[in-house]
C-alpha cells in the first residue's frame, strides 16, 4: 500500500483519537508550561552571550543536531511561548504517527490499541523529567514527531522497495543521533519493532539475508556518520571532548561484581518498578506479549527473539556502561512499553479485557506521577524565584548595584512535603549548593529574572567564605546578607 494513502486515510479515520492525543497532552503537561518559570540548564538562554556556552556543551556532547534545530528555528534566546507550542503541536502528532508506523503493518488491529499505545506513551513519568529542561524542550518534542517518519519511510522501503524513502529515512536518522544520544536507541528500538510486526504479518516470510544487511548498515551507518560530523565540528570549532560521557563507563573503574549488581538493581527497578518512573507494568506485559507469541504456532523463536531485543533495547547502555542511566533519557523504555501494550491489546482479542484495563489504570497512575513531579519543579522553582526576590531587594536597600558578584556561601534545600515528589532535577534548588555545578547556574538563574548579577571569581569567594563566618544565616538573621566591596555576600549555612 502506498504510504502517503495509508497516512491520510488513517488520520480521516482516527481524527478522534488524535484528537484525544492533543487533549491528553494539555491535561497533563499544560499547567506546567503555563508557568513562565527559570529551570535548570534554560538560565543561559536568558542573557546576551551565554548561549554561545551552551551551544559548546553540545558539540561537545556530539549534540549537533540542537544546535542547528536552535539556529534554524531563530531560538537564540528562550521563548516559552514558541516552545510550549512547538511541544503541544508535536508531541501529540508524534504519537499519532507512532500509530501510524504500527497499523502500515498491521491494518487490521482494533483501534481501541492504538488508544492505549498513546495513554502508555504521553503519560509517562519520563517525559516529566526530560521536558523539566525547558533550555531543550522545543527540539526535543520536534525530533520525538521525526523519529516515526524516519521509520515510517524505512518501512516504505521494506515493503514496497522505494529507495528514495531509505535514502531520506538514514539522512533524517543521521540528524537524529546527531542530536540526542537517547535517539539511537529508540531507533534501533523502532527497527525491532518493525521486524517484529514484519514476522507478524506473515506466517511465512522471513526477513532475507539482504534486507537483513542493509538494516544493520542503516543503524550502523547513521551512528558512525553522527559521530563523524560531531568530530570534525568539534575541531573546526577547537572543542574538546567532555568527561561527561566517558565518567559513565564504570567497566575497569570498580569491581565486576559491583557492575554486576548495579546492572541487574538498575534492571530490576525497570522490569519491577521502582515507585516513580517505573512501574510493574513492563514485565506483566511482557508475559503477556510472550504468551501471545507462543499462541501462533510458526516463526516463534525468531519473533521471541526480536521480542527480547525490544525489551531489553532500554537496558543495553546499562550494560555496556554497568551505571544507572538517567531516567529522563529513557525514551526506548517509553516506546517499548507503549508497544507492548499495544501488541498485547492488538493480539490478546479473546482477552482483551484484561490488557486493556491493565494499561488504563497504569497509564492514570503514570499521569498523576507526572503531574506530581511537574507540580513540584514549579513548586520549587517558584520558591527559588522569591529567594531571589528577597535577596536583591535587601542588597538593594544595603548599596548592592547591578553587576556585582552573587556569593551564596553554603546551601539551603528546598521545602519540601508529603504533596511533592522529587526526582533527578526536579525538586532541586538553585540554593542547594554542590561542587558540581558551582555559582555560575544560580547567579545566571538570577539575572535570567532581571536580578543583574555576575558570578563571582574565586578570590571574591574565597573573601566572601571569610566574611561570611562573621554573618547570621540568611533568612533567619538580620545580618545574613551582606553587600562589601562589589560582593552580595548571602550565608545560607
Amino acid at each position: 500500500m502506498d504510504l502517503k494513502d495509508h497516512i491520510t486515510g488513517y488520520v480521516r479515520k482516527n481524527s478522534a483519537m488524535a484528537l484525544f492525543f492533543f487533549v491528553l497532552s494539555i491535561c497533563i503537561f499544560g499547567v506546567y508550561l503555563s508557568h513562565d518559570i527559570v529551570t535548570f540548564d534554560a538560565e543561559g538562554f536568558y542573557t546576551a552571550g551565554c548561549e554561545a556556552k551552551w551551544y559548546g556543551q553540545w558539540l561537545e556532547l556530539g549534540r549537533w543536531g540542537l544546535v542547528i534545530l536552535k539556529k534554524l528555528t531563530g531560538l537564540t534566546f528562550i521563548n516559552p511561548y514558541f516552545s510550549a507550542a512547538i511541544f503541544f503541536l508535536c508531541i501529540p502528532l508524534g504519537v499519532v504517527l507512532w500509530t501510524v508506523l504500527l497499523s502500515y503493518w498491521m491494518p487490521a488491529v482494533p483501534s481501541y490499541a492504538a488508544w492505549i499505545f498513546g495513554a502508555v506513551f504521553l503519560s509517562h513519568p519520563v517525559w516529566a523529567l526530560q521536558f523539566a529542561y525547558r533550555n531543550q524542550m522545543e527540539c526535543i518534542s520536534f525530533l520525538l514527531m521525526i523519529m516515526p517518519m524516519a521509520l515510517l519511510l524505512y518501512s516504505d522501503w521494506l515493503k514496497n522497495k522505494n529507495n528514495i524513502s531509505l535514502i531520506i529515512s538514514f539522512a533524517l536518522m543521521i540528524f537524529l543521533f546527531g542530536s540526542y544520544q537517547a535517539f539511537e536507541f529508540v531507533g534501533a528500538c523502532g527497527l525491532l519493532i518493525i521486524l517484529f510486526l514484519y514476522l507478524h504479518q506473515d506466517e511465512e516470510k522471513l526477513v532475507t539475508a539482504k534486507e537483513f544487511a542493509i538494516t544493520i548498515g542503516y543503524l550502523a551507518g547513521a551512528f558512525v556518520i553522527s559521530m563523524i560530523i560531531a568530530m570534525f565540528l568539534q575541531m573546526r570549532y577547537d572543542i574538546h571532548g567532555g568527561s561527561y560521557l566517558s565518567e559513565q563507563f564504570l567497566w575497569g573503574k570498580q569491581s565486576i561484581s559491583e557492575n554486576i549488581a548495579a546492572i541487574f538493581n538498575y534492571m530490576n527497578a525497570g522490569f519491577i518498578g521502582n515507585h516513580v518512573e517505573y512501574g510493574p507494568l513492563y514485565l506483566i506485559l511482557t508475559i503477556l506479549a510472550c504468551i501471545s507469541v507462543f499462541l501462533h504456532e510458526k516463526n516463534r523463536v525468531p519473533r521471541l527473539i526480536v521480542l527480547a531485543g525490544i525489551v531489553l533495547m532500554p537496558f543495553v547502555l546499562t550494560m555496556v556502561t554497568a551505571s544507572e542511566i538517567v531516567s529522563r533519557s529513557q525514551f526506548s523504555y517509553v516506546l517499548a512499553i507503549a508497544f507492548l501494550a499495544w501488541y498485547c491489546c492488538a493480539s490478546l482479542v479473546k482477552v482483551k479485557y484484561i490488557p486493556l484495563l491493565l494499561c488504563a489504570v497504569f497509564a492514570v497512575q503514570q499521569a498523576e506521577i507526572s503531574t506530581r513531579l511537574l507540580y513540584t519543579h514549579v513548586r520549587v522553582m517558584e520558591e527559588d524565584k522569591d529567594r531571589f526576590r528577597l535577596i536583591w531587594q535587601e542588597a538593594l536597600e544595603k548599596g548592592a548595584e547591578e553587576g556585582d558578584a552573587l556569593c551564596l556561601i553554603g546551601g539551603m534545600s528546598n521545602t519540601v512535603d508529603d504533596t511533592m515528589l522529587e526526582r533527578e532535577v526536579i525538586g532541586y534548588s538553585y540554593f542547594e549548593h554542590t561542587e558540581f555545578y558551582g555559582p555560575s547556574k544560580t547567579a545566571e538563574a538570577m539575572s535570567a529574572y532581571g536580578y543583574h548579577v555576575s558570578e563571582p571569581s574565586k578570590e571574591q569567594l574565597a573573601e566572601a567564605e571569610r566574611i561570611a563566618r562573621e554573618m547570621n544565616l540568611w533568612p533567619h538573621g538580620e545580618d545574613g546578607i551582606r553587600v562589601q566591596d562589589h560582593m552580595i555576600i548571602v550565608r545560607l549555612k
